[in-house]
C-alpha cells in the first residue's frame, strides 16, 4: 500500500513538471508544455477562468486525492468517521478522470490545427501512470476497509 501511494505521488510529481507535449509551427518554432508550466501559462496570458479550472483539476484535485487517500490507510478511524471520509472518496472518485479529459483535450485542439504539429511527451506517461496508481490505490484501499463486498450468488444464479 504504502508503495502505490509513494509510487502515484513520484509519477505525478514528476508528470506535473515534465513536458507534456511539444507544439512545432511551421517548422521553425517548437516548444514543450508541462502541464504546470501550462497552467501558469494561460494564467499570465490573462486566461484567468481556464487556469483555474485547469489548475484544480489537473493539480490541485489529484494531489488531494492522494493526500485523502493516504490519510484514510494511516489513520484509525470510527465507523461513522469512515463511512463519511469514503463518502467522500466516492465524490472524488468521480472527478477521477477529468484531469486526464482535460489533457486529452488540449491534445486534440492543437492536433485539429494544420499550421502545428504535436507530441505528447514523457509528462504526458508519466501523469497518465500517476493517476492509474492512484486509482488502483483507491480501490485497494477501498477493498482494505470493507466497503466492496462480493456479490453475492443467488439461488437462480
Amino acid at each position: 500500500m504504502p508503495v502505490l501511494l509513494l509510487g502515484a505521488a513520484l509519477f505525478l510529481g514528476i508528470g506535473f513538471t515534465q513536458p507534456v507535449m511539444e507544439v512545432q509551427k511551421l517548422v521553425v518554432w517548437k516548444t514543450e508544455y508541462s502541464l504546470f508550466g501550462g497552467v501558469l501559462s494561460l494564467y499570465e496570458d490573462g486566461e484567468y477562468f481556464l487556469s483555474i479550472v485547469v489548475g484544480l483539476f489537473v493539480l490541485v484535485l489529484p494531489l488531494l486525492r492522494l493526500i485523502f487517500l493516504a490519510l484514510l490507510w494511516y489513520l484509525p478511524l470510527q465507523a461513522k468517521s469512515r463511512r463519511a471520509a469514503f463518502h467522500w472518496l466516492h465524490y472524488f472518485a468521480r472527478w477521477a478522470m477529468l484531469d486526464v479529459f482535460l489533457v486529452a483535450i488540449a491534445l486534440i485542439m492543437t492536433q485539429t490545427n494544420p499550421v502545428a504539429t504535436v507530441r505528447p511527451r514523457l509528462g504526458m506517461y508519466l501523469y497518465a501512470v500517476g493517476v492509474v496508481l492512484s486509482m488502483v490505490l483507491a480501490l485497494r484501499v477501498d477493498l482494505l476497509q470493507g466497503r466492496k463486498k462480493p456479490a453475492r450468488r443467488t439461488k437462480n444464479s
